[in-house]
């Protein structure tokens, strides 16, 4: 019997092909989740109680904001 798996063998051509439209793939996918961050909400003066508390609001609203910047870039 003749190995079948000859003579289906990518091409180095289909090869490229498969890997260009993968890289197209994921730049569409990194653009939609970029435009898809919704905007923070900044807190409220009113909102921390200024009592030391761990994790304060503002130290909260700092790590989003800097996980967001990241994932932007």
């Amino acid at each position: 019997m003749a190995d079948r798996g000859m003579d289906t063998a990518p091409t180095i051509k289909s090869a490229n092909k498969i890997n260009e439209v993968e890289r197209r793939t994921r730049r569409r996918r990194r653009r939609r989740s970029k435009a898809a961050a919704p905007p923070l909400e900044k807190p409220e003066l009113r909102d921390c109680s200024g009592n030391g508390c761990f994790p304060c609001v503002w130290n909260v609203y700092s790590d989003k904001e800097e996980v967001q910047e990241i994932n932007i870039k």
